[in-house]
């Protein structure tokens, strides 16, 4: 069950991760599609987008406890979670810009019921995903994150009907990247056709 639950938050994270840092970085870019106005929203999107890389890489755990643990232990997420967005909500909405204080406190409780399912595998299964491969997949990963929002950044100066394309194809690439040089060879070649068709693996250890 470990190397499962290891294995599968390796891999949203190297697709989660770089993606969503790509998208935050182009936002500007992404938001001019709405129109005049939109650029209002660009601190909601970039929170939105962090909290669901977040929540992408730490909501592999609900399914884990629905199978390992107690049914009460299933309901405490959700139950934090509507806890720490009416607390969240209570401090900020009021002191910051409306659509800003309702984004923030949507994301802290998104993060808050992903995180607390992690957390009880972790204190009551002595079950958690982070092997001793996963800090070289993270430092990896987040190299390519990196580059690939530095990317994107730079692409954003450029008139949008050339912009987003290339914010596209900076995604892509990011993910491909962080997916090519984080994930250990064992789980590239675990994905078989797939992992052989974008070219994941070396064609000798594909064989």
């Amino acid at each position: 069950m470990r190397e499962i639950y290891a294995y599968a938050v390796r891999l949203i994270f190297v697709i989660a991760v770089p993606l969503a840092a790509v998208l935050a970085a182009g936002g500007s870019t992404l938001l001019s599609l709405f129109g005049n106005g939109a650029e209002v929203a660009r601190t909601a999107v970039i929170v939105l987008l962090v909290a669901r890389a977040a929540e992408a890489v730490m909501g592999v755990s609900l399914p884990v406890l629905q199978v390992v643990a107690a049914f009460r232990h299933q309901l405490a997420a959700s139950l934090v979670g509507l806890a720490v967005a009416a607390l969240a909500g209570f401090l900020l909405i009021g002191h910051l810009h409306p659509l800003n204080a309702v984004t923030i406190t949507a994301a802290i409780a998104l993060v808050a019921t992903a995180a607390v399912p992690m957390a009880q595998l972790w204190r009551f299964e002595s079950l958690h995903p982070f092997t001793a491969a996963f800090p070289r997949v993270a430092a990896a990963s987040l190299a390519a994150t990196l580059a690939g929002g530095s990317l994107a950044a730079a692409a954003g100066a450029a008139p949008d009907i050339i912009a987003l394309p290339l914010i596209i194809l900076i995604a892509l690439g990011s993910v491909w990247l962080s997916a090519r040089w984080a994930l250990p060879l064992s789980d590239r070649l675990s994905l078989g056709k797939t992992g052989r068709r974008l070219r994941l693996v070396g064609a000798g250890a594909a064989s």
